[in-house]
């Protein structure tokens, strides 16, 4: 234990005397941190934390984020917080997305936030939520593609992001309100047959085809090259599933190119196992077995409507844009 604290102290002393970067992503499932360093144009990792902390847990039925909710929330932010200090970050955006969109009582929630850890709460907009997701998955893009999509799937909705690979621009986007927990407390999730399964895809091939009707480019989605790039912790899961990871590795799951094929043979076998063998599988996690087939049919649902074979995973996202946003700032200021 003694050389572990040592390995520590001798880490945060290197990173004092630098400017570091502190973003955290407060979604519906999932509180997501990370703090990092630009270093010669390019962003470096120096620390990171994420608890499933089920924010908008009963959101859809209430209207209000629950009283357990709302403690289990805060005090992950306590946590990050805490490393913030260790690592002595000075530079700190902290957003919310869909559940603090919704909730009726999230005026309360924040001041609750501040009084506990100091934070300040900035609960965003859809366009500013997918504008982070493109500037934190915009290095996975291949500008020789002619075209990405990049699909975000979060607890309370699910952001697809139409890019033009070549420059590099965000061309159209759409929020569909949809996410693993709103999919989850519809259908339940501990107990899935293929017939559940089906309308869970349904709901959400639905709420895609609405997507091509209102942007107008279903032939130019059919007929493209396209990469598609996915952003979100089911997507990772099924990367760590597909490697055969004992353990999570960032390095090994980001970027990754997974063939389609074998996207299907995961989802297929996680239809046939029950919570506990889900909850079991390395990677997946104690907690994650009921959420994730509602993301595997989100997933797949989106997926049937393009011509691809492979999607790319990535860990990274909203985070990440946080942390491009200083670096443009920065450089704007220099």
């Amino acid at each position: 234990m003694l050389v572990n604290q040592d390995i520590l102290s001798n880490k945060i002393e290197k990173y004092n005397s630098q400017t570091l970067y502190g973003a955290i992503d407060l979604g519906t499932n999932n509180c997501q941190m990370i703090i990092g360093r630009w270093e010669t144009g390019r962003f470096e990792k120096i620390d990171s934390f994420s608890k499933i902390v089920r924010l908008g847990e009963g959101l859809d039925s209430s209207g209000y984020l629950s009283e357990h909710a709302m403690q289990r929330t805060i005090a992950a932010l306590g946590v990050c917080v805490k490393l913030f200090q260790k690592y002595n970050v000075q530079n700190i955006r902290a957003v919310a997305t869909a559940a603090c969109r919704r909730a009726n009582n999230v005026s309360i929630f924040i001041r609750r936030v501040k009084v506990s850890t100091g934070l300040n709460i900035e609960v965003i907009s859809p366009e500013e939520e997918a504008g982070l997701a493109f500037l934190g998955c915009r290095p996975l893009i291949k500008r020789k593609i002619g075209n990405a999509l990049i699909i975000d799937i979060g607890g309370g909705s699910t952001e697809l992001l139409w890019v033009n690979s070549e420059l590099l621009e965000l061309k159209s986007w759409t929020s569909l309100n949809l996410g693993v927990v709103t999919l989850f407390e519809k259908y339940g999730g501990e107990t899935i047959s293929s017939d559940i399964f089906d309308a869970m895809l349904e709901d959400t091939s639905t709420a895609v085809e609405s997507f091509f009707e209102t942007f107008a480019f279903k032939s130019q989605v059919k007929n493209s090259n396209i990469q598609i790039i996915g952003t979100s912790g089911t997507v990772t899961t099924i990367a760590s599933i597909y490697l055969e990871l004992k353990k999570y590795d960032h390095k090994k799951v980001d970027g990754l190119c997974i063939p389609l094929i074998n996207i299907k043979k995961i989802v297929s076998k996680l239809l046939k196992i029950n919570y506990r063998e889900r909850n079991a599988i390395p990677c997946v996690g104690e907690g994650r077995g009921d959420i994730l087939l509602a993301g595997c049919a989100i997933l797949m649902g989106i997926l049937s409507g393009f011509k691809c074979d492979q999607i790319v995973a990535a860990d990274r996202g909203l985070r990440e844009g946080i942390l491009q946003e200083y670096m443009h700032s920065e450089e704007g200021d220099s």
